[in-house]
């Protein structure tokens, strides 16, 4: 879910406002083939949107204590939803899925090198006691 601070109401809500803003655009901008950038269209829509302020509905307080409340209490009781810190916190999660990608990335070309040596050996027809062993080895 989206966690925007030390609220449990305000990150429900805000989870939920995201959900129904994906579910909106996810045959626009998810399903079938897009053009390149398409999903950073979807984050560029979650920043320009406007933020929305929710009345909290608190279960535990009867309507005569709510009338009660002052205006500071009852601006306590108001949920804002604010997409552009949404949008941020989308953002610096896929950047760091993108670190965690390109640190498991950074061995894959020199773990596939002896793999690709024996394929292109094999293409062109040249057999060595090398890259058959490199072969049997990999497969063992």
């Amino acid at each position: 879910g989206v966690v925007l601070g030390e609220d449990e109401a305000q990150n429900k809500v805000c989870s939920a406002f995201l959900e129904q803003y994906y579910k909106d655009r996810l045959n626009s901008h998810f399903i079938g083939s897009q053009w390149y950038g398409k999903a950073d269209d979807f984050i560029e829509g979650l920043m320009l949107s406007s933020p929305l302020m929710l009345t909290r509905n608190d279960e535990d307080s009867d309507e005569k204590e709510q009338q009660d409340k002052d205006s500071e209490a009852t601006r306590a009781q108001t949920l804002e939803i604010e997409p552009l810190r949404i949008a941020e916190q989308i953002l610096l999660k896929r950047d760091g899925l993108a670190l965690d990608w390109m640190a498991i990335m950074e061995d894959v070309p020199s773990d596939h090198t002896d793999i690709r040596k024996a394929q292109l050996d094999r293409l062109t027809g040249k057999t060595s006691a090398d890259s058959v062993k490199i072969v049997l080895d990999e497969w063992q």
